[in-house]
């Protein structure tokens, strides 16, 4: 008898999923491949250098610019610090946000160019003036052809002559942050790592999926009580699903923080309202050490740059410092937007 009963409860147990999953699952999958989050700085800085072509090893023509002290239009007065002339110079590779491209790195870098530092930038493939294949379009969540197009902008970097390939740093906002958090993680001479407004596309999922269940669910008490199995298995589902129908990998962004070693700096806006602040603290807890994390209040998502200020620059600036040779520079001059 009580075999029959477990059979009954088992068998009931998997006609209560296969439901749940003929009616929900496909509505899950289309609102995660659907979620659009176009958020970019009201301002912008001039960005400007050489332009250079990029190809990926998958043969996509990317367009790239890079800046170097001596080339920086519009720059103040020198600092204390600076490297011109000859000098093979340090260099940071920017990773834009999603919907943006390689020229919103002149409102992130300013203060590092001003201190002698190369800046490397480049639109990912599908954005700005980049190429892409016909079979890809690009989202909101990181995959591997964007970390295959920082590939190819990192070894471009380590291929010039006039930098130094030895003191390459990283500087991602947002999904640019999710790719170069992962190339960090592979790549153990990355020398230093920056992110601004970066998540985990798994953790985003499922903090999503909690806020879609009372949309669908008509019966609170129902949904409130669903398990948090269900989510998590719900989340998996949707990730593969979603790899297969698109021919990617999304990026693990929780396995890549606790993997790098090279020094990590997370800063992130205190009233984001599509990561929560909670979300980054979750993720700072999982990154190894050497790490910081700076809150800024009031700034929304991707807007740190602009509520900081000056701030912002000297923050990044005395965090990359060390890979200056010559000296530590610890101070940019204002710019227009000297908070």
């Amino acid at each position: 008898m009580v075999t029959k009963v477990a059979l009954m409860m088992a068998v009931l147990v998997v006609a209560g999923v296969a439901w749940l999953w003929q009616r929900y699952l496909r509505i899950v999958v289309n609102l995660f491949l659907g979620v659009v989050v176009r958020s970019t700085p009201d301002e912008e800085q001039a960005f400007e250098g050489e332009e250079v072509t990029l190809v990926t090893p998958d043969g996509v023509r990317l367009a790239a610019t890079l800046a170097r002290p001596s080339m920086h239009s519009g720059r103040p007065e020198p600092v204390e610090g600076r490297r011109d002339g000859g000098e093979r110079q340090p260099v940071v590779i920017f990773c834009h946000e999603f919907g943006a491209d390689r020229r919103s790195a002149g409102l992130y870098t300013s203060g590092l160019l001003q201190a002698g530092f190369a800046v490397l930038a480049f639109d990912f493939r599908g954005h700005g003036d980049s190429k892409n294949t016909d079979d890809y379009v690009p989202r909101q969540w990181a995959t591997d052809r964007e970390l295959t197009d920082l590939e190819a902008a990192v070894a471009y970097a380590r291929s010039r002559e006039d930098l130094d390939g030895s003191q390459v740093a990283l500087l991602g906002v947002s999904r640019g942050g999710v790719v170069a958090t992962v190339f960090a993680g592979q790549d153990a001479s990355i020398r230093a790592l920056v992110v601004d407004g970066t998540f985990s596309t798994k953790r985003t999922l499922l903090e999503y999926m909690h806020r879609w269940v009372s949309i669908f669910a008509d019966v609170r008490v129902i949904y409130s009580r669903l398990p948090e199995w269900l989510f998590r298995m719900y989340q998996t589902l949707t990730l593969l699903i979603s790899e297969l129908r698109l021919g990617v990998r999304f990026l693990n962004l929780e396995e890549s923080v606790r993997l790098r070693r090279c020094p990590f700096l997370m800063i992130h806006g205190e009233a984001d309202s599509y990561i929560d602040v909670g979300h980054v603290r979750w993720l700072y807890e999982q990154a190894a050490p050497p790490k910081e994390l700076w809150i800024v209040p009031e700034a929304r998502h991707n807007q740190a740059v602009i509520v900081a200020g000056n701030s912002y620059q000297q923050r990044t600036l005395e965090f990359l410092s060390p890979l200056l040779p010559a000296s530590r520079p610890t101070s940019v001059h204002a710019t227009s937007n000297p908070r």
